[in-house]
């Protein structure tokens, strides 16, 4: 067991990761196609992955079964120099986020972010320590401690330095993991699970085609587009203007959204800000979307 301590300054150091980290979760993929045990959530993606690898990222997830992809494979990669076994370990990583990663990256960027809402919003009624205590059951709060599995036994003091959450959609169904800083005293990385295993098959599954027509028909043409613009929590304001109506009917679509249990709004003042719900999620998760986002793993590996 790990312990992780905090001190006042830690604890308003605390902050969870906007986006997902592609070289994070391209790693944890890794970590999931190289393992051989049954797994409902990744079954599917991880056949259809291992017969479309090619020979660099084969090798590279034949190595994965002797080592951790974090952090041993993330040292290397991020290990400064033009080393030939770091930039076959780059070459082999790219060439399999590309195939494994990258086609679904809108829908696992739009569970991650979910998760990121959430827990944001956590923070806002609950405070931190609510945040802390419920990252994942094996993870157990007891303040200032955070203790976390760990194969051997180990303090960590923050020392003010504070903490980063970033919830995965590939570690789901897994533990946490410690990453280690980018740079000597930066902020510790926490990985954990997005408790968001039920959303993953469809999240990995192929597109269809079609899909925001489908969806269009099922909720009607613009709560859909709503759906699908909150890619991110949205004020009416931002809706309106985003896909194009008055404020007064984004108003009275979210209002049917949040009545069907497909959208939550928190109120602030005069703001209203909408966040999709975990039904609305699979909902838009099932169909196909669009996010003006690309995923590039090279620049992490630059």
């Amino acid at each position: 067991m790990r312990s992780i301590h905090f001190d006042g300054t830690d604890l308003t150091r605390v902050t969870v990761l906007a986006r997902p980290d592609p070289l994070l979760e391209s790693l944890f993929a890794l970590a999931a196609v190289a393992d051989h045990r049954p797994d409902a959530a990744f079954g599917g993606w991880r056949d259809r992955t291992l017969r479309n690898l090619r020979a660099r990222s084969s090798a590279l997830v034949a190595l994965a079964r002797s080592v951790r992809p974090v952090p041993d494979l993330l040292v290397l990669v991020r290990s400064r120099g033009a080393s030939s076994r770091r930039q076959q370990l780059s070459e082999g990583l790219r060439e399999f986020h590309e195939t494994a990663v990258a086609p679904y990256w809108p829908r696992v960027a739009a569970l991650a972010e979910t998760e990121t809402n959430s827990r944001a919003h956590m923070v806002i009624n609950e405070g931190v320590e609510r945040l802390l205590g419920t990252l994942h059951r094996d993870v157990r709060w007891t303040a200032p401690v955070l203790e976390i599995p760990g194969i051997r036994k180990e303090k960590i003091m923050l020392g003010g330095r504070g903490i980063t959450l970033a919830p995965s959609v590939f570690l789901a169904g897994r533990s946490t993991v410690l990453v280690p800083p980018t740079k000597p005293g930066g902020p510790l990385v926490l990985a954990y699970p997005a408790p968001v295993e039920w959303a993953v098959p469809s999240a990995l599954t192929p597109t269809m085609e079609g899909g925001e027509r489908s969806l269009a028909a099922l909720v009607g043409r613009t709560r859909a587009a709503i759906l699908i613009a909150l890619s991110e929590s949205r004020t009416t304001s931002e809706l309106s203007r985003r896909i194009g109506i008055s404020a007064a009917a984004a108003s009275q679509h979210t209002a049917i959204l949040r009545e069907a249990g497909m959208i939550t709004t928190y109120r602030q003042t005069n703001t209203a800000l909408h966040s999709l719900t975990p039904l609305g999620l699979a909902v838009r998760s099932g169909r196909e979307y669009r996010i003006n986002e690309q995923c590039d793993v090279r620049t992490e590996l630059g």
